[in-house]
């Protein structure tokens, strides 16, 4: 376990070993290089910075809202308010109006619905267009504050504030993908709990370096990469998302040049890559440093999976370096990862729909270098293991019933328990802390196979058709293979939550060709009644790119979906409308 108590403990150490080898890189957009900013002097600015926020009346306790449009001043205000007592929750960067406007609501909503004293610190380099919109004036219950790196110095010692473990230490936005976000408590023990989980769940040594260019406010780039390189000791290069997304394949790039030996993304942003990725980018190549590829936050595709090592191998990529897990914010981030020696090997599942006991029928368990893209997948469900419950904490899986399962091969609910579960949610209804228990039930359906845990997908994105069970992923996946498209394209949703006259519905985005279904087996088969098809981007997402099927249900419902063709399935085989 880590010897340390706190987040500002971690700091201290940090300022008081003064190791000028380890700490931030930050990207720098002119220059197309990095700028490096060692821990210790994190820590010192960090610890004056606390000082000042305690000299503008800063309370412990107070919830401090973060705006800031780049990794470095986001993190100077996220440390900064934590050593003053306060509790930071970390709006997304601003890269647009749409962005700003959401993060303005965000707050409003926030601080009308809890009890707590709510500052807003603002980057001075976005004061002004944050402050126009926000307006501030006296029906609100926050105030404002400007944050200026210029005007800090350094000190040594941390402000004299009574932590302990289990005080809050920070707050998550959950990612929403269901419905409306609600803030996580996350407290120090848990934190601490859970970086110390992934390093002994990764067989990590004393040298390990990581990348990211994840949003800090969510919590894989949070935990997974900065808190998690910071509590270990370990040097970690830092992009933005929007670096990421105008140039893919730069992250790949930049793995190699640097030596990384640690990254962890979502699967689309190897999608991405594989994309997008330039012959510039491919050439020297050396990847044989990458040993953890984390891979998590949102479904993971077995094809992607597939063509990624398929395309790096030559450059050195191991067959053991991409590693799924799983993991949300009400267990601080990490619960269960799969094993980092092992290759990655899949599932293959009998049909989407699951019987009513929730019995699933095995067809394959198969190693990934032996995959083949075939058409019998198409009425399959492939899924990769996501392992075991990482040190401190426990899984288990509960029937319709509440009954504990202990068979293998059987859907349920997943429940979680341990060191890492947050301390309960706050917001969204709750002016005051909604404990856990140490006890949290996810929402998300998995089962168990040879001691390995594997997701099927959310409990509300199951859908009910005449008395059988189906899961929106394995129904995108299904007709993805049926038209030769990717599962990102498609969102599967029902029209209506109840009610006799409920359609399910897949909304098929960013298609310019023509799509015909010819596969009448599959029309049969299928519990979708209708398909609609646009050429531009419509599927509303959370910032790690999970599908918000809540608003497509209301954009639907609402008649502001963008549709160019109707295919009706609902009778036997395709009518085009």
């Amino acid at each position: 376990m880590i010897d340390k108590s706190t987040i500002v403990d971690i700091l201290s150490s940090h300022a008081d070993e003064d190791n000028v080898g380890i700490g931030h890189y930050y990207y720098n957009k002119k220059s197309a290089g990095f700028v490096f900013e060692s821990y210790a002097e994190l820590a010192r600015i960090s610890f004056d910075y606390g000082y000042k926020l305690i000299s503008k009346g800063i309370t412990k306790g107070t919830l401090a809202i973060i705006i800031g449009n780049n990794p470095e001043s986001q993190l100077l205000m996220f440390y900064g308010a934590i050593c003053a007592g306060a509790n930071p929750l970390l709006m997304p960067a601003i890269n647009s109006r749409s962005t700003l406007l959401d993060i303005c609501e965000r707050i409003n909503n926030i601080s009308d619905n809890i009890s707590l004293e709510v500052v807003v610190i603002i980057d001075v380099e976005i004061e002004q267009i944050v402050l126009r919109e926000l307006n501030s004036d006296e029906s609100t219950y926050y105030s404002t504050l400007v944050f200026n790196k210029n005007s800090l110095n350094k000190r040594n010692d941390a402000p004299k504030i009574n932590l302990k473990k289990d005080d809050v230490a920070y707050y998550q936005l959950t990612s929403a993908s269901t419905g409306n976000a609600r803030m996580v408590c996350i407290t120090h023990e848990n934190v601490l709990s859970n970086i110390y989980a992934i390093y002994k769940a990764s067989n990590c040594n004393k040298n390990e370096t990581g990348i990211s260019w994840l949003p800090l406010n969510h919590d894989m780039g949070l935990v997974g990469a900065e808190l998690f390189c910071i509590g270990m000791g370990f040097s970690l290069y830092l992009m933005s998302p929007s670096d990421f997304m105008r140039r893919p394949g730069r992250w790949i790039k930049f793995i190699s040049e640097y030596k990384c030996t640690m990254a962890v993304a979502p699967n689309f942003a190897y999608e991405y890559v594989i994309k997008y990725i330039s012959e510039k980018e491919l050439n020297g190549l050396d990847l044989t440093r990458w040993r953890l590829g984390f891979v998590g936050a949102e479904p993971i595709s077995v094809d992607t999976m597939s063509r990624f090592l398929s395309l790096f191998k030559q450059y050195g990529l191991s067959t053991t370096t991409l590693m799924p897990v799983y993991g949300l914010a009400e267990s601080t981030l990490a619960t269960t990862f799969s094993d980092p020696e092992e290759e990655l090997s899949y599932v293959t599942l009998d049909n989407f729909g699951v019987e009513e006991d929730g019995k699933l029928k095995l067809l394959s368990y198969v190693n990934i270098q032996f995959y083949q893209h075939t058409p019998t997948l198409k009425n399959a469900i492939t899924l990769f293991n996501v392992g075991k419950p990482v040190d401190g904490m426990e899984v288990c899986l509960l029937d319709s019933n509440d009954n504990t399962i202990s068979d293998e091969l059987v859907a349920g609910e997943i429940v979680i328990s341990g060191t890492s579960v947050a301390k309960g949610y706050i917001g969204q209804g709750c002016s005051e802390i909604k404990p856990f228990n140490n006890r949290f039930r996810t929402g998300d359906i998995g089962f168990r196979y040879k001691g390995n845990y594997y997701v099927l997908d959310r409990a509300k994105n199951v859908i009910i058709k005449n008395g059988k069970n189906y899961y929106s992923g394995a129904i995108e996946t299904s007709l993805a293979s049926v038209l030769g498209l990717n599962r990102h394209q498609i969102a599967v949703f029902e029209s209506i939550i109840t009610g006799d006259e409920k359609e399910i519905i897949a909304f098929i985005e960013d298609c310019a060709h023509e799509i015909e279904l010819k596969d009448s087996q599959y029309c049969t088969d299928t519990p979708i009644d209708k398909i609609l098809i646009y050429s531009g981007r419509q599927i509303p997402r959370t910032s790690s790119g999970k599908k918000q099927y809540h608003k497509c249900r209301a954009l639907y419902l609402n008649n502001k979906l963008n549709v160019d063709k109707v295919i009706n399935l609902s009778v036997m085989g395709s009518n085009n409308e």
